[in-house]
């Protein structure tokens, strides 16, 4: 016999995976294919991994392992326990897992628009271990949202489809998207105002989802102006909003009378010693009573449906005084209460014609002094 040595080692030839980048907190199995080099035969005996792990030939070379966290691994055989020869020579290829997900942020040009506009939800994705580009589509939950009334909605990501890996495992931000509009309140003080001149509008704006206070600008529809004699309606033409890009509203209207006051004033001549006027005063546009405050000299005037009356003792001849006529939302006006006192002037006529002939004159050349020629001939006439 010719005694035979073998020289001969194990040699691990193949190692079977299914899948090297898998969802993060999934298993793997991995399969340890080993031989003897010289004649091929399966390899019988214990195989030891580089993580410790020992893997038998009853066990099918198999290992099921799984990381929670995203995390790449090697694995390769160590060494051997050999039961048919005792070989401790070892060949061994490794193997590296990659366990992974897709990282995803959610994005939209605006977080709050206005009520019935669509909105376009935009993603961007990467692996987390690597960080490179996602290659794939990402599933939202909606992904053009519209409301047609005032609230909000959540969008989120329901699914991924990788084509490059296969993951299905995700994290991603949520988008709260809310739909809103202004709600514009007009008001006025003063409902009627004098003619040419600006009614005072007060505007108060808020947000109709929260309340939260509008600081944008309003744009009225019509300038809070006129020249002529009528009502006006003012209402809300836009809003412009910095803060979020809101154009919807819905605003209230209001009506302002643009108005004159007009007036007449009645002397009606009582008895001797005393002097006494009507005032009348209503609006032009309706006829309806002016509610005014009448003031002569420190003196408050009492009135009712636009009608006042202003008595004095007087004992001259030629009566006058100036009125003051105050009404919200107008200018004061004055008016001159004038008068020559036919009873007065027979007393004086009788008792003292000189007297009373120079009173007369004196007090018409303090009129013309103070109100011109015409105007105190007009009065004097209507007397």
């Amino acid at each position: 016999m010719v005694p035979t040595v073998i020289f001969d080692a194990v040699e691990v030839y193949d190692i079977e995976v299914n899948g090297t980048r898998v969802d993060v907190g999934s298993y793997v199995s991995i399969e340890f294919k080993a031989r003897y080099a010289y004649d091929k035969t399966p390899f019988k005996g214990r195989l030891t991994l580089n993580n410790g792990v020992n893997l038998t030939y009853a066990d099918g070379y198999k290992l099921v392992w799984s990381e929670p966290e995203v995390k790449a691994l090697e694995f390769y055989v160590r060494s051997i326990y050999d039961e048919l020869y005792g070989l401790t020579a070892l060949k061994s290829k490794s193997i590296q897992v990659i366990w992974d997900k897709v990282i995803i942020t959610l994005s939209a040009e605006h977080e709050r628009i206005n009520v019935g506009e669509p909105v376009k939800i935009s993603w961007t994705a990467k692996y987390a271990y690597d960080e490179k580009p996602f290659r794939g589509e990402v599933i939202l939950s909606d992904r053009y949202p519209v409301m047609e009334k005032v609230g909000s909605k959540t969008i989120q990501v329901v699914a991924v489809d990788d084509g490059l890996y296969g993951l299905t495992t995700f994290e991603a931000n949520q988008l709260k998207i809310s739909w809103d509009r202004v709600i514009v309140k007009l008001s006025t003080p003063y409902p009627r105002v004098e003619i040419g001149t600006e009614a005072k509008i007060d505007i108060y704006a808020f947000y109709e989802l929260d309340g939260e206070r509008f600081d944008g600008s309003v744009r009225l529809d019509s300038p809070p102006t006129s020249n002529t004699v009528g009502k006006k309606i003012i209402g809300v033409a836009s809003i412009s909003d910095s803060k979020y890009g809101i154009t919807a509203f819905t605003s209230n209207t209001i009506e302002i009378i643009f108005d004159k006051i007009l007036y007449k004033i009645i002397d009606e001549q009582p008895v001797p010693g005393t002097v006494m006027f009507r005032i009348k005063a209503w609006y032009a546009s309706d006829g309806e009573p002016v509610d005014a405050v009448l003031t002569i000299g420190n003196v408050t005037v009492s009135g009712k449906d636009g009608e006042y009356m202003y008595e004095e003792t007087f004992w001259g001849l030629f009566f006058q005084e100036v009125a003051n006529l105050s009404v919200e939302g107008f200018g004061d006006k004055e008016l001159l209460l004038s008068t020559t006192h036919a009873s007065n002037a027979l007393l004086y006529t009788s008792a003292v014609p000189v007297a009373g002939l120079m009173a007369y004159n004196y007090g018409r050349k303090r009129l013309l002094g103070r109100f011109g020629k015409r105007k105190i001939e007009e009065e004097l006439e209507e007397i």
